[in-house]
């Protein structure tokens, strides 16, 4: 694997799903950087062939973002540390403002429609909401429930909880039954899981071999293997999701 370094002080990235551009927020002292950092924080686009930079919505403390698969939409959760975050859905093509709700860890369904998100709303767990915050419906009812993504097919939800064992592991949730099945078996934290563009593999994070790696296996919990190493330690780790293209 080649590893390149696309951009300084870049968190939060998601790709479109063309692969052509890459959504992400500015670490603190972007606009140190100067020149057209200087407009600040808030939802950067990186084209990644022309290298072109554009802020498409000015905002602070950005959390998670998901660009939707038809590529018009991005769910950005953002809010200050201790405080209720919001989810706010912007248009790609302008950076409009389409709608803004309680939540937090956003994650897009294939059809672009729905969004799985982190919410107490009164219940704590994971819920499925329409993209504008209405029709919500709890999949899951546990508070550490957290990082959902949706499968490319929309068959599975995998997320990471603590609760159910004391360390935080990899689950899979069949959408069509409600099916919930454990992935990863150990101390540690296995967290922040990703699907493969084709839904055969789930990429994660997890301290469980001493520093942070970023690993991949199967949809079904086999043939795990390391794929990135030493990849921390950072004040921010674990509190993002990476991306997969």
């Amino acid at each position: 694997m080649i590893e390149s370094a696309l951009h300084p002080r870049a968190s939060a990235p998601t790709w479109s799903a063309d692969g052509s551009r890459i959504a992400f927020f500015g670490e603190p002292g972007l606009s140190e950087l100067g020149g057209v950092y200087a407009q600040g924080n808030g939802v950067w686009l990186l084209e990644i062939d022309s290298g072109n930079l554009q802020l498409l919505f000015s905002v602070d403390h950005v959390t998670n973002m998901d660009w939707a698969r038809q590529g018009n939409k991005l769910a950005v959760e953002i809010g200050p540390p201790g405080e209720t975050h919001q989810i706010v859905i912007i248009d790609t093509r302008d950076g409009e403002e389409i709608s803004r709700f309680p939540g937090e860890q956003p994650t897009w369904d294939p059809t672009g429609q729905e969004l799985i998100i982190k919410s107490c709303a009164p219940e704590c767990g994971l819920w499925r909401v329409g993209f504008d915050g209405g029709g919500g419906t709890l999949l899951t009812s546990d508070g550490t429930d957290s990082y959902p993504t949706w499968s490319p097919t929309g068959q599975y939800i995998a997320f990471t909880s603590r609760a159910r064992t004391g360390d935080w592991e990899i689950y899979r949730l069949d959408t069509a039954d409600g099916d919930l099945r454990r992935l990863t078996f150990r101390q540690g934290s296995d967290t922040t899981p990703i699907f493969s563009p084709d839904g055969l593999e789930i990429y994660f994070r997890t301290d469980a071999f001493g520093g942070w790696q970023i690993r991949v296996m199967s949809v079904d919990g086999r043939y795990e293997r390391v794929i990135v190493e030493g990849v921390g330690p950072s004040n921010d780790w674990g509190q993002a999701r990476p991306d997969v293209f």
